[in-house]
């Protein structure tokens, strides 16, 4: 049986390998936002530690405290949105300013 090569079937090829190549691309860029939600995720996680270590110390002020705990508060907000968004990537997380908590 010989095969015969008809432009429809060039054409089927043609577009499963663009679906299968957009499918891949969108696999890697998913998994490269997952790493920056995980270095994200870190990065609030130590900055919510710094923030504890000061309440933990009697040396600050109360009212250093005090913003210490709201800032340790809001870093362990946003900590869990981005681990949340690591094993869910294709979720866009928008940016949010740190708010001034002195």
């Amino acid at each position: 049986m010989q095969f015969r090569f008809r432009l429809r079937t060039a054409l089927l090829a043609v577009a499963l390998v663009a679906i299968a190549g957009a499918a891949v691309r969108w696999g890697v860029a998913m998994k490269h936002r997952s790493r920056a939600y995980q270095r994200d995720a870190l990065y609030h996680d130590l900055s919510r530690q710094i923030a504890t270590f000061k309440l933990d110390d009697d040396l600050f002020p109360k009212r250093k405290q005090e913003a210490a705990r709201k800032s340790a508060a809001w870093h362990a907000k946003r900590r869990d949105v981005y681990l949340e968004a690591t094993s869910r990537p294709w979720r866009h997380v928008p940016p949010v300013a740190e708010p001034k908590f002195d």
